[in-house]
């Protein structure tokens, strides 16, 4: 750990624990605080003080008890202290945890970052969870306990000082998590959490999973329990991580899903099922916390991304995506992210992944760390690496000068859309441009003259002239969207974005992110 910057986060990650329920300080991160602090022996009236003091959670833990099956007499539940009589201790604080991550997995108010990481602690828990139920040596309510809290230091980095955070899931690209942790906060998140739990009275089964882990070979059956947890509380959050990284294509995660339980099958359960096993299960058992919570019909992310696993759908249909928002916004017949050739007399084009992209990266990364570089200059270079790589015929970058103020063209390439006059955007405007301001998503349009697709073009993007197929990617430093490049094409074609190019995309809007940021920091 760099013991200076060290000091710095654990200090500020205290202090937003100790400030209750201020509003530097989200609910999630202080009841999990406090559930964990005594996770496996904190008494009974503790526990139900911990859950009371948030009576939603209260509300809706007594509910779940009624409805979920986890109550085999049938005995109406009317309180915790009833309900912890019933089902058991443990059962009542794994759901109140799990309630805990699927209520901020869903909480609008919370930045995306925020949701996604309670999303895959959600996730590494069940699948944990299942695990241990199958193997059957394991208790799967700890183990649920353990591969949740795996995460407490990246929950606590995400909620208490999501800024940083932000800086290093840019400064990611590239390096390992690890070594974007030690430069933004001088310790990695599992360092944060067990400095942070240290002097509780959390028992060492669970602060042993607070460990990097790495597997070694020895047989199944050769490990401690504790060996054990530690192992399979790793493979969760390591599968978790890959069902939500919205990069891995639905072939490569076949793929690395049987690369991982190949290299974990002696903490797993040895069963050719596992990865559809623990899909389903946690797919499951969202599925019954929202009809126990009577929400029939509603749906969450976490549940969509889950869904997607199973049913080998490619969620590198959004290049920003994490856990993918729901798509009620969407007119018909607009693709977001990524494309799959087709049928058709269309032409394909393919956007070439390979040295245009690389080279031009490379580029850009040298003009965006330099700070005596104009913001101008650098957007004008990262304009030529995407119209270069996308082999359109004319492109161009709306951007604005101040937050708030409709987007506007401030470079072009080519003159397809130079003789369209193109007018200013919003976030808010009901067309294609809206939906890619507002959702952060790239847009691709492969014929805008489908019936479906003419409601949402702008009036100066229809009639003669207009090219019949474009994408549109956003700009966006944080929650903020800077600008808009769209790229253009003079005949009808399906566009596709291979899931090799996603990732450099992704790499390009980092260092773009990046220059705004500093030029942000050097005007103030």
């Amino acid at each position: 750990m760099s013991s200076s910057l060290a000091k710095r986060t654990l200090d500020r990650a205290q202090a937003g624990l100790q400030s209750g329920t201020g509003a530097s300080l989200p609910e999630l991160v202080r009841l999990i605080h406090t559930l964990s602090k005594n996770a496996l022996e904190v008494s009974v009236p503790e526990l139900v003080e911990s859950i009371e003091r948030d009576s939603s959670i209260l509300a809706k833990v007594i509910s779940l008890a009624n409805k979920l099956g986890y109550n085999p007499t049938a005995t109406p539940i009317a309180s915790l202290d009833q309900a912890i009589h019933l089902i058991g201790f443990d059962r009542v604080r794994t759901l109140a945890m799990s309630l805990l991550l699927l209520e901020q997995s869903q909480r609008q108010q919370s930045s995306e970052e925020q949701r996604e990481v309670a999303a895959r602690a959600l996730c590494a828990g069940l699948v944990a969870q299942q695990a241990a139920l199958e193997m059957g040596t394991l208790d799967a309510d700890q183990a649920f306990v353990c591969a949740s809290l795996r995460n407490f230091g990246t929950i606590v980095m995400a909620m208490i000082m999501v800024e940083d955070y932000r800086k290093v899931l840019r400064f990611a690209v590239g390096r390992t998590v690890a070594e974007a942790e030690r430069h933004i906060f001088g310790m990695t998140s599992l360092e944060l959490a067990r400095s942070l739990l240290k002097g509780t009275k959390m028992p060492e089964t669970v602060m042993g999973c607070l460990v990097p882990f790495e597997p070694n070979g020895c047989p199944p059956g050769q490990h401690s329990p504790a060996a054990r947890m530690l192992g399979l509380t790793e493979f969760a959050q390591r599968f978790a991580d890959l069902s939500f990284d919205g990069t891995v294509s639905s072939v490569e995660f076949e793929a690395r899903s049987v690369r991982l339980v190949e290299q974990f099958k002696a903490y797993v359960p040895a069963s050719d099922t596992l990865i559809e096993d623990a899909l389903s299960f946690a797919d499951e058992r969202l599925s019954q916390f929202i009809r126990g919570l009577q929400r029939e019909g509603a749906s969450t992310a976490v549940g969509q991304r889950l869904r997607q696993r199973i049913g080998g759908i490619d969620p590198t249909m959004s290049v920003n995506s994490h856990v993918r928002r729901p798509a009620e916004q969407l007119p018909p017949a607009v693709d977001i992210g990524v494309s799959a050739a087709d049928s058709g007399s269309a032409d394909g084009t393919v956007v070439d992944p390979t040295a245009t992209w690389t080279d031009g990266i490379e580029r850009l990364r040298a003009h965006a760390t330099d700070l005596k570089r104009p913001l101008s200059e650098i957007l004008g270079l990262a304009l030529d690496i995407v119209t270069q790589g996308f082999g359109a015929q004319a492109s161009a970058l709306f951007s604005a000068e101040l937050p708030g103020e409709p987007y506007r063209v401030t470079d072009q390439r080519g003159d397809l859309l130079r003789a369209l006059r193109p007018g200013a955007i919003k976030g808010s405007d009901r067309t294609v441009f809206g939906i890619c301001l507002s959702r952060r998503e790239n847009v691709l349009i492969h014929d805008a003259n489908d019936a479906k697709i003419r409601p949402y073009l702008p009036d100066w993007l229809q009639g003669r002239g207009a090219p019949p197929s474009f994408v549109l990617l956003p700009l966006f430093h944080e929650r903020a969207v800077q600008g808009l490049i769209v790229c253009s094409w003079r005949e009808r074609r399906k566009i596709i974005i291979t899931p090799e190019h996603v990732a450099l995309i992704r790499t390009l809007l980092g260092l773009v992110a990046q220059a705004f940021d500093q030029n942000r920091q050097a005007a103030a």
